[in-house]
Formats: structure tokens, sequence, C-alpha cells
């Protein structure tokens, strides 16, 4: 596969928009690591390289940083199954990995698919809830119930990860909410989504319903 370094005039606000996506899921690969993916209807490679901020310029913290630099790929070079904008980019990483564990595993099942095609990165941000820790929530009102699916490891709390950071905005809540439903139900896995409650509606926050998964 032979590839172009795109010129500057070239890049387009979607491919930007790719490349931030990219580098948000993949700062921490090694360098040389090449994703592909689509822009505007355009085959592109990213690869994560070393990239330089200069003392005194626009960009902060200076010193070396990983970046992500863009290719087309050249037309008649061997051909690359390239997966839809967004998908396949993004992958679990330990902590939310470790997060996982002790939950049911239709719910794993579900959270692992879901990263496979979520236009946008997420991370896990909690799983199974003591109920000390549930306790504690209740009381600083960011919970309403000691009968949490989180106790029993029936409930993940997910959030966006956006330009390297976790991200509470709903816009992006939304963008990631319809991976997660066609996850679920590629699997055949009932799934409710606190987004949608009327009373105290919950971003991050998917559960096992109980009328599918009750609990002793």
């Amino acid at each position: 596969m032979e590839l172009r370094r795109l010129t500057n005039s070239e890049v387009t606000p979607e491919i930007t928009q790719q490349a931030k996506l990219i580098l948000a899921g993949h700062h921490s690969d090694a360098f040389g690591t090449e994703i592909p993916f689509v822009a505007d209807g355009t085959r592109y490679m990213a690869r994560i390289e070393r990239h330089y901020h200069p003392p005194g310029g626009p960009l902060h913290p200076w010193g070396p940083h990983p970046g992500v630099s863009t290719f087309a790929i050249v037309e008649g070079s061997p051909g690359l199954a390239v997966p839809p904008p967004g998908a396949g980019t993004f992958k679990l990483g330990a902590r939310s990995l470790s997060r996982l564990e002790g939950l049911h595993e239709d719910l794993v099942r579900v959270v692992k698919r879901a990263i496979e095609i979520t236009p946008i990165d997420f991370s896990v941000i909690e799983g199974v809830r003591s109920k000390e820790r549930q306790a504690q929530l209740v009381a600083q009102g960011a919970s309403k119930t000691m009968q949490s699916r989180h106790l029993t490891g029936h409930a993940v709390d997910l959030a966006p990860y956006v330009h390297g950071a976790l991200n509470w905005e709903w816009p992006n809540f939304r963008q990631l909410a319809p991976a997660v439903q066609t996850a679920a139900k590629e699997l055949q896995v009932a799934l409710e989504w606190g987004g949608n409650w009327d009373q105290f509606p919950d971003g991050p926050h998917w559960q096992l319903p109980w009328s599918k998964y009750p609990t002793d």
C-alpha cells in the first residue's frame, strides 16, 4: 500500500475531527501505529507520530507529544479494508477492562461490542459498586436509591472520551447511546439507558432491566 502525506490545504474539517478522535483513542500506542479511516467519502490513513511543540508556540505544554499525521492512500496501490467512520477506531483500556470485572456477562458483552462500533470513544467509569459507595452517592444527591443495579453487577456507567479527556456534555452521550443500543440489539440483550429516564436522567448509566434479570 502506497501512502502520500496530505498537505495542509488538503486537510478538511472532517479529516481534522477524525484525527482528533483517533488521537484520543490511540495516544498511548507506539509511534508508527497506523489506523485507517474514512472522511468525506475517501479512504485515508492516520499514523501516530512524535510531534514537537516548540517553546513560545501557540500549543501547550511545550515539548514532544504523540500526534496524528494523515495520509492519502494512493489509487492503484494494494487494497485496504477500511471500516465505516469511527468503527474499529477505539479500544477499551486496561482501567476500563478492570471496571468490567464482576459485571453480568451480558453487560460485558454489550460494552465490548459497543467499543467496536462507536463513532465516539468512551471509558468505563464504574461497574460493580459497594453499599458504602452507593450510600455516599445517595448522600451527595448523585443517586436516588440504595437498590441500584450497580450493587449486583447489573449496571455500568460509560462516559464519552473526547480530545483526550472525559466529556460530560449531553450531546456526546446522545452520540454514544446508539452504539450501545445497537450492540445490545445485535447480541439480543435487553438494556435500559438512564438517559431516557423522565425523572433524574442519567447519561452515563446503562442497566439490565429488573424484569429480564431479577436478583434474589
